[in-house]
């Protein structure tokens, strides 16, 4: 509160000083480049009024600067402040503006987060005093040469990397009569889009290929895509694109390659392995692959393009079971409910010939009127096994009668609905992550790091549930190969990466064994984005080109030649054939039926012989007593 009390106080005592250009320069350049806000770094009391005052007239903030406030704060606090840009104005012909300039050099701030306006004097060497400067390609900073003839020359300099020489433009000029005029045109990136031929250092990430050096030979094979299109595929994609930005920009990339794409670990200084940990190592320059923001850490050590340039698609792919192929398949065409009317129709229909038989006055001798006997007669009338004998009883005939109508029905149902199963697709009935955890499949995942750290991290219960009870104690991380073998032999569904598995489908499975996949998704596809260096200089650069080849189709072209299509159907022209499976309860009832009418058979033949031994021993015991009888006569 003191400091702009004070700042007030001299702005009233020294209001009737005439402004000098150099406060005009400032302010015009400042406004044109829309700022909101500026710090000054003036040699003098009366220069910092004077610059407070001009661009103050433009609505722009003055936050902080000069040497004369005593601000009790640190040069780093002095030039932090919420604005996406601000600008910096300072004198370089004094001793305070030099060292302003090294303190700033020191601490990386000539990048696009400020725009920089410095004053020099009209003998001041800019290549040698300004040539250890650590500016770089994002580098926005004016030197205004103070002319004698109320003139300032304007020149732009950069530096392709902080360690290669000043490259010094002229930016225009500024007088009293024509104000600020600019001899270029375009953004800083359309003017600096050469590079001149330096290297950076990048990092792709293998994990398919068998790669250890990148040669030219390896390169060559690597963006080929007629060669295992679907190894690496996106790592691939994403080297073509930098292929397209180096000769863009006109530089030149040493690749290197890495297992993993970059996970937090729990010791070292570096947070990340993989290419992630050698970004924030600085180890590399630039990341050669693509990676996901959806691992919090990574933002605190890198950062991303704004541009996804691949979209990570992972599903469950398995194998749907046909209907016709279960043990239920001669249940399923009725409900439980309906069976259990079936068997109690049955029933009823079997009590009530009985009863008839047993009640009626006209009963012939040799007529069955045994309640299993009379069951036997409703189940051949009610499944269409015709009648072994024709009844004269008018109740029975219309007992039976409607049976065989409730039979034909029933009947008729029962077929069309098979019938249908048969000539119609196989209804998918494994639609969602649950469905699949609770049916009978087994599971498994692929062998890559970011499925891997997917199923270790997510808190997701049915994810959990999936790895816990299936993966860990399960068949674990597969090859792409290996889950693909096991999907096609066995009832088993494979996690994994899609692209990677549609081409081994489509060069391994029958027409008959693509059209029964299916898919279940875990979570929505995951865009994925190149990494660089915290606060990299080429961040713009490859923001401005990525979004080109955006907008020219190059992109898509690029994401169609690399991702492989889903295997379509042809239709299944296989006629289906019924499995031993899917009849197994028809044989089951047979069966049983054979077992227990033996099993009854023996029972009988036991009890008959037991009888005929009871009843000879029986007859052993009259005789005996008999003959005693005719001895004790006598």
């Amino acid at each position: 509160m003191k400091s702009k009390f004070k700042i007030f106080i001299i702005l009233l005592q020294t209001s009737f000083f005439i402004v000098s250009i150099d406060s005009e320069i400032v302010g015009e350049y400042f406004n044109s480049k829309r700022l909101v806000a500026v710090t000054v770094f003036a040699c003098s009391n009366n220069d910092y009024i004077k610059l407070f005052k001009q661009v103050m007239m433009y609505n722009i903030k003055v936050v902080s600067g000069s040497n004369y406030l005593n601000v009790n704060a640190s040069f780093t606090d002095l030039m932090h402040f919420p604005y996406y840009k601000m600008g910096v104005y300072v004198d370089f012909s004094c001793d305070f503006g030099k060292q302003v300039l090294v303190q700033s050099s020191n601490s990386y701030m000539f990048n696009s987060s400020y725009v920089w306006v410095i004053k020099v004097n009209l003998t001041t060497d800019i290549k040698k005093e300004f040539e250890c400067m650590n500016f770089g390609l994002d580098s926005d900073v004016i030197i205004a040469v103070d002319s004698d003839n109320n003139r300032f020359n304007l020149f732009d300099v950069y530096k392709v990397n902080s360690t290669w020489p000043l490259i010094i433009t002229s930016a225009g000029f500024y007088n009293n009569m024509n104000g600020l005029s600019m001899t270029f045109n375009g953004s800083i990136i359309q003017r600096r889009r050469d590079f001149r031929g330096i290297q950076f250092t990048g990092t792709t990430v293998i994990i398919d290929m068998n790669i250890k050096n990148f040669t030219e030979d390896v390169l060559k094979k690597f963006l080929d895509h007629t060669i295992d299109p679907h190894l690496d595929a996106f790592s691939r994609c994403v080297y073509t694109y930098y292929t397209y930005l180096m000769k863009m920009f006109n530089f030149t990339l040493k690749l290197q390659g890495s297992p993993s794409f970059g996970y937090p670990k729990r010791k070292g200084p570096v947070l990340h392995d993989g290419m992630i940990g050698q970004l924030e190592a600085k180890e590399v320059d630039v990341g050669a692959a693509a990676g996901t923001m959806k691992i919090r850490t990574r933002m605190d050590v890198v950062h991303f393009t704004l541009l996804p340039v691949w979209m990570l698609r992972c599903s469950f792919i398995f194998r749907h079971p046909r209907t016709l192929a279960t043990y239920k398949a001669l249940v399923i065409p009725f409900s439980s409910t309906v069976w259990v009317f079936i068997l109690c129709l049955t029933l009823a229909v079997g009590v009530i010939l009985t009863l008839i038989k047993h009640l009626s006055p006209t009963n012939s001798a040799d007529e069955d009127k045994t309640l299993t006997g009379n069951i036997i007669i409703a189940i051949g009338a009610l499944y269409q096994q015709g009648l072994a004998t024709s009844s004269n009883k008018v109740p029975e005939r219309i007992v039976l009668f409607c049976t065989l109508i409730m039979g034909v029905i029933i009947v008729t149902f029962y077929n069309s609905m098979i019938v249908t199963s048969l000539l119609q697709p196989p209804p998918k009935n494994l639609r969602t992550p649950k469905q699949l955890l609770d049916s009978s499949f087994t599971l498994g995942i692929q062998d890559h790091s970011y499925i891997k750290n997917f199923f270790e991290t997510s808190t997701d219960p049915i994810v959990r549930e999936m790895f816990n009870k299936n993966l860990k104690k399960g068949t674990g991380y597969l090859k792409p190969m290996e889950g693909i073998y096991l999907v096609q032999k066995t009832q088993f569904a494979f996690y994994s990466e899609e692209p990677i598995v549609y081409r081994i489908i489509e060069n391994t499975f029958s027409n008959e064994d693509t059209c029964s996949l299916q898919e279940i998704k875990l979570e929505l596809p995951v865009k994925l984005q190149i990494p660089l260096r915290r606060n990299s200089p080429l961040m713009e650069y490859f923001n401005h080109g990525l979004l080109l080849m955006k907008e020219t189709g190059i992109m898509d072209g690029m994401n169609k030649k690399w991702r492989s299509r889903k295997p379509h159907c042809q239709g299944n022209t296989v006629i289906p054939s019924v499995q031993l499976q899917s009849v197994l309860i028809a044989y089951m009832v047979f069966l049983s039926g054979i077992i227990c009418s033996l099993t009854i058979l023996c029972f009988e033949i036991i009890l008959f012989k037991c009888k005929i031994k009871f009843r000879e021993k029986n007859n052993t015991v009259r005789k005996k007593l008999k003959y005693r009888k005719k001895i004790n006569h006598k």
